[in-house]
């Protein structure tokens, strides 16, 4: 039998090399998002669930949207909301519904502090003032908005809906009241005073004492306000009762 070469030797006795396995690496994981100090407005930043309509408020029988601008903002879901400050605050006016002087006492410690209100709820409307809705309690009892005037616009003469307290977050306005007097079978409005108020000013208005005003911005400067309503704005559209308009004002001394 022939014995074989050693070149045939070497070629069976070479080992098979396996081609080598690539190293099967997980893919990079995925970074979040960063999220912005403010969500945006589109974003529920707290949702409300469906919850009943728990107001003791009806919708008033004489209804006037005409004191709203058209450019107000009726979505609950402010990039206010994000601040904790407002968001504390917002927590304490709900559990304080029924007790609007301590409200007004809570308002006052909120505009102690800057910096809470959201650029978006600060604009102005061209025409007339804006209201931007800020916030509206989970049962719906209790709403907060910021309206914004440049200087000159005014509201209607009117009175509310509901309790409300206000607090000037800046600049200036002049609010006049009035009086509903019938006399001889005819009504008018009789001046019952007027009111400055700067930053930091708060009041508390109780219907029907003291309800009926008309608010302006007095200064040189953009005027914003901070106004808590016992009712809920989201549904109702405008914080306004009845518009008086159509009434004389007729000071007491000319009251013949």
């Amino acid at each position: 039998m022939p014995r074989p070469s050693r070149l045939t030797d070497r070629v069976r006795r070479r080992p098979c090399r396996r081609p080598a396995r690539r190293s099967q690496r997980a893919p990079p994981a995925r970074r979040a998002p960063e999220r912005s100090r403010y969500p945006h407005p589109t974003t529920p930043i707290y949702p409300h669930p469906p919850t009943p309509v728990c107001s003791t408020v009806g919708r008033p029988g004489r209804w006037d949207s005409v004191g709203v601008s058209p450019l107000a903002s009726p979505s609950p879901y402010s990039a206010t909301a994000a601040s904790p400050a407002f968001a504390a605050f917002a927590r304490t006016a709900d559990r304080l519904v029924d007790n609007p002087n301590a409200v007004a006492a809570h308002l006052a410690k909120l505009l102690d502090q800057d910096g809470w209100l959201a650029p978006d709820d600060r604009l102005p409307g061209a025409d007339s003032y804006r209201q931007h809705l800020l916030h509206v309690s989970p049962c719906r009892r209790l709403s907060i908005a910021s309206l914004v005037w440049l200087p000159g616009q005014t509201t209607p003469v009117h009175d509310h809906v509901s309790w409300c307290v206000v607090g000037v977050y800046r600049g200036v306005e002049r609010e006049e009241r009035f009086d509903l007097v019938e006399h001889d079978g005819l009504r008018h409005l009789e001046p019952a005073g007027t009111v400055f108020a700067g930053r930091g000013h708060v009041e508390t208005l109780v219907p029907p004492a003291g309800d009926i005003h008309t608010v302006t911005a007095a200064g040189r400067e953009m005027a914003i306000s901070i106004h808590v309503y016992g009712a809920d704005l989201e549904r109702l559209g405008s914080s306004i009762h009845r518009r008086y308009d159509d009434l004389p004002v007729v000071p007491r001394e000319h009251r013949a």
